[in-house]
């Protein structure tokens, strides 16, 4: 749920219309990962409840920073990227290490579940990665040159 809220202030905060879109879209896909999630503990006869997350805590609590030093500046944008695929790759870790031992324990349906979220996560950051080499780099970079040239 941590990482749900923490998308939903990276939407207000997104100036470029494609990023603010795929964080929309990506946020519609977590509320259905969450569903997922829900119905495999469900799967294994177990209570789906929330466990904190330093890990993630921290990752969240970087972003937060580096979209607060960047403020409303064209650089929010690509730090926003940034914070979002530190989330992405970590979720990346994290599903792909559940898919191994729902395979392992010859849990198919829980292995074709959890697949089916670690396609949206790697997806998800495929998207960011082609915002990012897009425009969005340029525009932080040339705000970055713009800075520089104000101070010297």
């Amino acid at each position: 749920m941590k990482i749900y809220r923490a998308l939903a202030k990276m939407i207000r905060k997104a100036d470029h219309p494609d990023l603010k879109q795929a964080l929309k879209d990506h946020g519609a896909e977590t509320e259905g990962q969450i569903h997922t999630l829900e119905a495999v503990f469900d799967l294994i006869g177990k209570r789906a409840r929330g466990e904190k997350c330093e890990a993630i805590h921290g990752i969240i609590e970087e972003g937060e920073s580096l979209i607060e030093d960047f403020g409303d500046s064209i650089a929010a944008d690509a730090a926003i990227i940034f914070s979002c695929q530190a989330v992405e790759h970590y979720e990346i870790t994290r599903y792909g290490s559940i898919r191994a031992f729902a395979e392992e324990l010859g849990l198919d349906v829980v292995r074709d579940h959890i697949d089916a979220i670690l396609g949206q996560e790697k997806a998800g950051d495929g998207k960011l990665s082609a915002l990012t080499e897009g425009s969005i780099n340029d525009a932080a970079a040339e705000y970055g040159e713009a800075e520089e040239s104000a101070l010297a």
